[in-house]
């Protein structure tokens, strides 16, 4: 594998990003994470055919596991099709949270578990409502689940913040303190310096027909478990359903749509320039927000995870109806700091 040490020059302070192997199959809404040292990549959505051909979303049932960042990747059949939950990696294994499938919403949780060059599937503890487009993180030894939309057809998003113990035999989801400000799908969620991070995402109401609409969201919040929600300085941009992570005590935020293309999906189509990539890293010792330069793709819906010392970005969608088969990777310890 080639040196992944970033160069970034000090007025640019932007990270250099590399591709690890392509995905199989291009995939969006897909959990990855990692267990035994293993990136595993697993269900998720796609487009067969594009949706204003007439093209419907079709859910994965399969898993992909990497085992070294040069190597190829192993398939897996997963005894469920589920995509659009959230992803916590944990030393008992990966935990699959929530999601949908084609019945609806859900709140069924999983274990994945990699050992050697298999996979082991077992149920975890359930939510305790249904819940797609949520974020997920691990805080020392809790798993957080905030946000998402209870059924497809829900014009109302939720507010809420469950907490479980994952290496607590019999340990069940319980509530948190209630969340200050607006619900919301799709917001960035991620854990750093022992704190959750939540930014952004869209919150729903109702349009003319009834059906869901969103309005995007720039606000940023901290959770600190035993102090409770706190606001932040908002986002510079407007930021949905952008993969990000906990970089040292900081939290990086890569890309996301802010919406400005969302009424021109259907006359763009395939000329549709893709989402931004303005990366936004919010650092707690200055308060503020900081925009170290752009992400060398355009992916929403998609899961950031950290391997190896390397920030992954394993597929998403890179424009409307479409996935990408594209794995990319920084190094995190070179991640450039604001302060710097």
């Amino acid at each position: 594998m080639t040196s992944l040490a970033l160069t970034a020059s000090a007025a640019s302070r932007e990270p250099r990003w590399i591709s690890l192997p392509v995905l199989p199959e291009g995939l969006a809404g897909q959990f990855a994470g990692v267990h035994q040292d293993q990136l595993i990549v697993a269900g998720g959505s796609l487009f067969r055919v594009p949706s204003w051909s007439g093209g419907q979303r079709e859910w994965s049932a399969k898993a992909y596991l990497l085992a070294q960042p040069d190597g190829a990747w192993r398939e897996h059949g997963l005894p469920f099709a589920l995509a659009h939950g959230a992803t916590v990696s944990h030393p008992r294994g990966m935990l699959l949270i929530g999601g949908s499938d084609p019945s609806g919403h859900q709140k069924r949780c999983w274990w994945l578990r990699a050992k050697g060059g298999s996979l082991r599937v077992e149920p975890a503890p359930e939510l305790p409502v249904p819940l797609a487009y949520c974020g997920a993180a691990l805080v020392g030894e809790t798993a957080y689940v905030f946000g998402g939309q209870s059924s497809p057809a829900a014009t109302r998003a939720e507010s809420v913040l469950y907490s479980v113990n994952p290496g607590q035999q019999g340990a069940s989801w319980k509530a948190e303190r209630a969340f200050p400000g607006a619900g919301r799908i799709y917001a960035a969620v991620a854990s750093a310096g022992g704190k959750l991070y939540v930014a952004g995402g869209a919150s729903l109401s109702a349009n003319a027909d009834g059906k869901p609409q969103r309005t995007y969201l720039r606000d940023a919040w901290c959770y600190e478990p035993h102090l409770g929600w706190r606001a932040l300085p908002g986002l510079p941009l407007l930021s949905c359903a952008a993969p990000s992570l906990g970089v040292g005590d900081r939290f990086a935020v890569f890309g996301g749509s802010d919406g400005s293309l969302d009424a021109r999906v259907g006359e763009l189509r395939e000329r549709h320039p893709g989402f931004p990539r303005t990366i936004q890293v919010f650092s707690p010792g200055r308060n503020a927000w900081d925009t170290p330069g752009k992400v060398p793709f355009s992916l929403v819906a998609a899961t950031a995870t950290e391997w190896r010392g390397l920030a992954v970005i394993p597929g998403g969608e890179d424009r409307p109806s479409h996935r990408s088969r594209a794995v990319w990777a920084t190094a995190i310890k070179e991640f450039p700091d604001a302060r710097e």
